[in-house]
């Protein structure tokens, strides 16, 4: 019996989605002191962002990062879209939550984007991009604004009180040296 599940256990590791092992692995490469943390924690349920009407997504787990003030990664994959119909080659994005003693249960919830102004509508080149959305007094926006070093990632922020944390939604699971500058800037300005 023990032979059986050996053989499912073997089985069910090769086919699951190695997305989450790869992203630490790769930290890991640029030195940042990334580990895998256990599966079932709160930070897993977090919905940052409704891809599609229903939230269709699962979170492959959490990435915990232990320097910095973005603290924990949670890697997500798109499963069914609105539908429920099941995706073939879902795609993936990472939260990463930046933990904030002042957003608190009553804290409004802010909601940022990147807004690019084209030359032309759909085919023209960009000529300009701003942070956009509510920040409810609180000046993230303006400090986004003015720091033209984060004006081009693209990227949605997120207050979430329930979990007194800020979250940056990115659509790629790579993230390359440049880019975790780039997030932790960005984490920087949501703390100041």
């Amino acid at each position: 019996m023990s032979l059986g599940m050996s053989l499912f256990d073997k089985l069910s590791e090769k086919l699951r989605d190695h997305a989450r092992d790869e992203l630490c692995t790769s930290l890991q490469a640029l030195g940042i002191q990334a580990q895998l943390s256990e599966r079932g924690r709160p930070e897993e349920d977090i919905t940052s962002s409704k891809r599609f009407l229903g939230d269709g997504s699962k979170s492959l787990g959490i990435i915990d990062i232990l320097e910095g003030p973005i603290r924990w990664l949670n890697v997500k994959k798109q499963v069914q879209d609105e539908d429920g119909w099941v995706i073939a080659g879902a795609e993936h994005w990472v939260e990463c939550g930046i933990p904030d003693t002042k957003v608190q249960p009553g804290f409004s919830e802010v909601r940022l984007k990147l807004k690019r102004t084209k030359k032309f509508p759909l085919l023209g080149r960009v000529v300009r991009t701003r942070w956009d959305g509510k920040d409810f007094g609180t000046g993230v926006r303006n400090r986004l604004n003015q720091d033209i070093t984060v004006i081009n990632v693209q990227i949605k922020i997120g207050a979430y009180p329930q979990y007194c944390c800020w979250i940056l939604t990115a659509d790629k699971i790579s993230i390359p040296s440049e880019l975790w500058d780039y997030y932790q800037r960005i984490a920087k300005h949501l703390l100041a």
